[in-house]
């Protein structure tokens, strides 16, 4: 998300600053090097842990801002802004994507809750602690911050000072990629972990080719699990192909390539990849989980299924996968209004007032 309004805000002609690791996504941003690739769950930690280290003194070297931006609410981004904004005496925002703490329809916010969750999702049980007491430390530091920017009423809910904002789509860059005929069933595009449903979609796909011996799925984004092995034991070796990192326009041909979307996470604040999905001209299927369902409910191309339900979920696909193309002819018209550029007017916004507010006190 905040990739997009940060290119806009460089645009706009905002003053602004972005620290960050490698590599350096703006002109105005400072490197933060890490030494440690980030690969796995256990690895991301370690590698959040040096970039917090490196971050604060150089962040503390940094003259004449107004305010404290924390482009997410992962405790490993929120913590250094949160003490930076105390060390400096300034207002700390936070743009709070979501939480992994969606209990099929509902929110669970107890530690025991959470851990539950990671449980499910597949984690072990060191790692599923560790992650339930990250989190539960990560909101109840997000609710100490002088404003949250939420992309979703959900999680606007949970805290006092938050401002309601949106997602965007390119929808001029996914115009400019062709797409050709239907090569793949179905795809799926973001991380490749256990908290996305991977797994659970490979279930899902199991049943599909059940019934539609023939079905392809492409599966795109960062692998942090090792596919190819699972792919390989579920025996759906030539049935799904994992395509790997793919640019964005690359990316956006095979989407459009495609019958349907296909997402089995339930750790979901939005639903870029949906919108994205839509956007390509392509039917969805997902979760029905709270914050996709409150997104998305009056588009009547978007398809839910109970959560972690891997039976409702090929049922849903298949019968997808039967309507005539005919009835996606209006299908983005669900997207046309989702504009990044209106995103960064309102995130500029509140970022604007919230300095204000604080400077006269």
């Amino acid at each position: 998300m905040f990739i997009n309004i940060a290119k806009h805000w460089d645009m706009m002609g905002v003053n602004f600053r972005v620290i960050e690791p490698e590599p350096r996504l703006f002109s105005k941003s400072s490197r933060v090097p890490t030494l440690v690739r980030s690969n796995t769950s256990w690895s991301d930690v370690i590698h959040g842990l040096l970039f917090n280290v490196l971050l604060i003194p150089m962040a503390l070297t940094i003259r004449g801002f107004s305010v404290v931006l924390a482009c997410n609410n992962h405790i490993l981004s929120l913590l250094p802004a949160v003490l930076l904004s105390r060390l400096k005496r300034k207002p700390c925002i936070v743009i709070v994507h979501h939480y992994d703490i969606m209990d099929g329809e509902n929110l669970s916010t107890s530690l025991f809750g959470i851990f539950k969750i990671a449980r499910r999702m597949g984690y072990g049980r060191p790692y599923s602690l560790l992650k339930a007491f990250v989190i539960k430390m990560a909101i109840i530091m997000a609710r100490s911050c002088e404003a949250t920017i939420c992309v979703s009423e959900v999680f606007a809910k949970l805290f006092p000072n938050s401002f309601l904002s949106s997602n965007g789509v390119d929808l001029s860059l996914i115009d400019s990629v062709g797409g050709g005929e239907k090569e793949y069933d179905a795809c799926f595009v973001g991380r490749l972990d256990l908290k996305k449903g991977i797994l659970d979609l490979l279930q899902v796909w199991e049943i599909v080719v059940s019934t539609i011996p023939s079905a392809k799925l492409a599966l795109i984004g960062h692998d942090q699990i090792g596919i190819d092995k699972f792919i390989h034991d579920y025996g759906l070796g030539d049935n799904v192909t994992y395509l790997g990192v793919l640019s964005d326009k690359r990316m956006y041909e095979i989407v459009k390539r495609s019958k349907v979307f296909i997402t089995m996470s339930t750790a979901e604040g939005w639903g870029i990849a949906i919108a994205e999905a839509l956007a390509c001209g392509i039917p969805v299927v997902c979760c029905k989980i709270k914050t996709l369902y409150e997104q998305w409910k009056n588009c009547p191309y978007v398809f839910f299924t109970k959560p972690n339900n891997v039976r409702d979920a090929a049922d849903k696909v298949i019968e997808v996968l039967g309507l005539s193309n005919k009835s996606f002819l209006r299908i983005r018209e669900c997207v046309k209004d989702l504009d990044w550029k209106n995103v960064a007017l309102v995130t500029a916004e509140i970022v604007e007032n919230i300095k204000k507010k604080y400077s006269n006190q």
